[in-house]
């Protein structure tokens, strides 16, 4: 996946680049992730966030420039599960913060709103609920910029600001302007287009850790009641990319019904630390 970012023009950033790949991927789980790029104006966090992105098929992206308070409340039932939300700037979500901090921590949302009958002329009730999971990304170039109970909800990725990636994305830019940089566009085509197709080749599924109480975490801070599930989270994510290359297995959850998973390995734990 390094190497695909690489060659579709990405430069740098390989922390950042992986995570938010993971996190379009936990989309997939019954809780998913969500991602703010934190980075200065011009950094590159816009970029960032679209490079990234570009990797998932167009059929699970939503893609807004700014939502506004209750947009997210009246979609179609389903319209946003199992799909990645993507919004440009903060600024164009600071609107839905409410929606959005419990579509990641619910997993749905709802509402209760009043219309007109216009049989009787009377107010009625109607109830309205969207299903997640939803995977979401966000760019900020303030790190205090939304509130601090949304902002908990989202792992934090930061843009390389050194001088040495400026060399490296100055270089890059220059050499997009050649004949080698122009006729790789279909090479790029080519690879996101193999990473849509593995992506829609992979299915929910529950994912069993084994190993989470032998796992340890940090325990001096409130905030790492939320941290730790980002990252047991992020642990999961890799063995649901990896969930053809693991066995499945049923259980009985009781009532006639039986449930599938895989389980994490080691590796996946490796990986994730």
């Amino acid at each position: 996946i390094r190497a695909d970012f690489v060659a579709i023009g990405c430069v740098g950033d390989d922390t950042a680049m992986l995570i938010g790949y993971l996190v379009g991927l936990s989309r997939k789980l019954p809780e998913a992730l969500a991602a703010l790029y934190i980075a200065r104006s011009g950094a590159g966090k816009s970029i960032l966030q679209k490079q990234t992105i570009e990797f998932m098929p167009e059929e699970d992206l939503i893609v807004h420039t700014r939502v506004t308070q209750h947009a997210l409340f009246y979609k179609d039932e389903n319209a946003l599960a199992y799909k990645a939300l993507a919004i440009d700037e903060e600024e164009g979500a600071a609107e839905a913060a409410y929606a959005l901090r419990s579509l990641q921590s619910a997993g749905y949302l709802s509402i209760s709103s009043t219309r007109t009958d216009p049989l009787t002329g009377k107010q009625r009730a109607e109830d309205y609920r969207v299903n997640g999971p939803t995977a979401i990304f966000l760019t900020t170039a303030h790190a205090e910029a939304l509130d601090y109970e949304t902002r908990n909800r989202f792992i934090m990725l930061t843009v390389d600001e050194s001088k040495e990636q400026t060399r490296r994305i100055l270089e890059r830019q220059r050499w997009a302007d050649t004949l080698d940089g122009v006729l790789s566009t279909e090479h790029r085509r080519a690879i996101l287009r193999r990473h849509h197709n593995a992506q829609r080749l992979l299915q929910p599924v529950h994912v069993v850790n084994p190993l989470a109480c032998e796992l340890s975490y940090p325990c001096d801070r409130l905030i790492l009641r939320r941290e730790q599930k980002k990252y047991l989270a992020l642990i999961k994510t890799i063995a649901l990319l990896n969930q053809y290359q693991r066995e499945r297995k049923t259980v009985d959850a009781g009532n006639g019904r039986r449930i599938e998973y895989i389980e994490v390995t080691a590796s996946d734990v490796e990986i994730a630390a």
